[in-house]
């Protein structure tokens, strides 16, 4: 599966990376496309997993109906954390390198990983090297 997306629902990504995980399907980021966000998860699932292009990964962010002064904090919370969980059993059924759950949850913003962190994620580094 060719990824290509700045990212978007996390609930969505998350039912997406569990069906391409049992699917048993490849995921492949090509030169000069970026996988952000929620699509981390979905290429994070992928069998074989191919990054000639960007990947990068942030904190969550609450959905944008608790950003309403009227939605109790608390609520907030309680879906923030659901997320983490839910994010956690996936990336450790995935068996996901600790770092990556690192770089999620400690960058506020979007944090690039590295070509040696790559070398550690992906399955396959460049296509012309097969």
């Amino acid at each position: 599966m060719l990824l290509d997306s700045i990212g978007g629902n996390i609930y969505g990504a998350l039912q997406f990376a569990k069906y391409v995980r049992k699917n048993q399907m490849d995921t492949w980021i090509s030169e000069g496309s970026t996988c952000a966000s929620a699509c981390a998860l979905v290429f994070l699932a992928g069998i074989e997993r191919t990054c000639e292009g960007k990947l990068l990964v942030h904190q969550f962010l609450p959905a944008i109906e608790y950003e309403n002064e009227k939605i109790r904090t608390d609520v907030a919370w309680i879906s923030i954390q659901k997320v983490i969980g839910e994010t956690i059993t996936l990336l450790n059924s995935l068996d996901t390198p600790r770092f990556v759950f690192e770089r999620i949850f400690t960058s506020p913003n979007l944090y690039e990983f590295t070509e040696a962190e790559l070398l550690k994620i992906c399955t396959v580094v460049r296509l012309d090297k097969i």
